[in-house]
């Protein structure tokens, strides 16, 4: 037994199963008091007659409420009372019953014909009804019907089931392991589905007709969460008119890709896409447009590390620190849509020369110390001859004549470029 999934098929047009192996009376002559029924040993009534508690013959495969003398007086079926009855095929209910308790059906593998008339009292299929009904292909729900329980239809045998205008809930597990229901439609006044309420199913496609978002419950399961929908489900039909609604809605948002997929995504678009950082610090860029689910991608070793800043004005802002010196690419990833952009970065040692105003005589050498990346590119000068020393830490510059000069250096890696200014006396 499932911990909480659902049953077979069923027709309920306001109960569930169909008609029995008896021969009918008229129903509109009184019943007389020699009418014959289902042998009293059957099954088992409380004492006011109006609860069956218990189905004790396993051979009916057919059983007639309307018909029989005592049962079409049955206002309630106790929980259970159907449970494991193998050769039963056939229930039809009369518009008496109030009540179907939980599991009433459970595991009558056979049962394939369930009939209820238009019966008000009966709102909710209950917990287990028809669970492991494997025969039970199609169900068609009373207008009376507004929930459907726990477990309800778990592991049954349906690939069809209508449910009707006012209906508006459905329970955990409802229709889990419901491995031939590939499609259901989903009236617009369904206000909830419960947690795992089609796990383990053969669900592919969802149509809702509600333009407001129906409330979804995710199941916590570790670090993740119990869907209400099964990995099989590709396509999430909704009104036009509610495409980005139910896209945003927090819950939705987990399914996004698969809503409406026809209608097309927002485009991505960033901030910016070339980035130079410098080791030990950090930039921001944001997400102008997009559809909310983003991952970044990382080509080749760790040169950056990547975090999630923080959303200002409904745009997603992320984080890029220097790690290590190097080149980087990242592909940056929208989740829902699909669409990639290349990050191109550059983490970089800063550039720093000092100082920046050197005096020097004719012929004096003097050094100016260098941070950067290793590689510099010194612009002509007149007055000065700067060369590196070995290590590429220190320019070495030696007056030539006198005159003052602004000389541009240039770190080839990073592209930043300095003044220096000289001064030869």
């Amino acid at each position: 037994m499932r911990k909480i999934i659902l049953c077979s098929t069923i027709v309920l047009t306001s109960f569930f199963f169909t008609n029995c192996q008896k021969e009918k009376p008229n129903e509109e002559t009184p019943v007389k008091p020699t009418e014959k029924g289902i042998p009293a040993t059957a099954y088992k009534l409380s004492e006011d007659k109006k609860t069956l508690l218990k189905w004790n013959d396993n051979s009916l495969s057919t059983i007639d409420f309307t018909t029989d003398p005592v049962l079409r007086n049955v206002t309630h079926i106790a929980a259970n009372t159907f449970s494991g009855c193998t050769a039963l095929t056939q229930v039809k209910l009369t518009d008496k019953i109030e009540h179907i308790g939980e599991f009433a059906f459970y595991k009558c593998s056979n049962l394939s014909d369930f009939v209820m008339s238009n019966n008000e009292h009966i709102t909710k299929i209950e917990r287990g009804t028809f669970q492991d009904c494997s025969k039970l292909t199609y169900v068609k729900l009373s207008p009376y019907i507004t929930t459907i329980g726990i477990l309800a239809f778990a592991d049954s045998g349906i690939n069809k089931i209508e449910l009707p205008e006012n209906f508006f809930s459905i329970e955990k597990q409802a229709f889990a392991g419901c491995v031939n229901l590939k499609e259901i439609e989903i009236p617009k006044n369904v206000s909830d589905i419960s947690t795992a309420a089609f796990e383990d199913s053969g669900l592919v496609k969802i149509t809702l007709y509600g333009t407001f978002p129906p409330k979804l419950r995710l199941g916590e399961r570790g670090a993740g969460f119990i869907s209400p929908f099964p990995p099989s489900l590709t396509d999430i039909i909704v009104p036009k008119e509610a495409t980005q609604d139910y896209r945003d809605k927090k819950e939705w948002h987990y399914f996004a890709a698969k809503i409406n997929r026809h209608l097309g995504f927002k485009p991505l678009t960033l901030s910016q896409t070339e980035f130079m950082i410098n080791e030990g610090e950090f930039v921001d860029f944001s997400v102008e447009s997009g559809n909310g689910d983003y991952k970044i991608v990382q080509s080749e070793e760790s040169k950056v590390i990547v975090a999630y800043a923080q959303e200002q004005n409904n745009k997603a802002r992320f984080r890029l620190y220097g790690q290590k010196k190097g080149a980087t690419t990242l592909t940056f990833i929208d989740e829902i849509s699909q669409t990639q952009k290349t990050l191109n970065v550059r983490v970089v040692t800063p550039f720093t020369l000092t100082p920046n105003v050197l005096r020097l005589s004719v012929g004096e050498s003097k050094t100016i110390a260098v941070t950067g990346n290793g590689n510099y590119q010194i612009a002509a000068t007149q007055f000065a001859q700067i060369t590196y020393n070995a290590t590429k830490s220190e320019l070495v510059v030696k007056g030539l004549q006198r005159g003052n000069e602004e000389v541009i250096i240039t770190d080839t890696f990073s592209g930043k470029r300095l003044a220096v200014e000289i001064i030869v006396n």
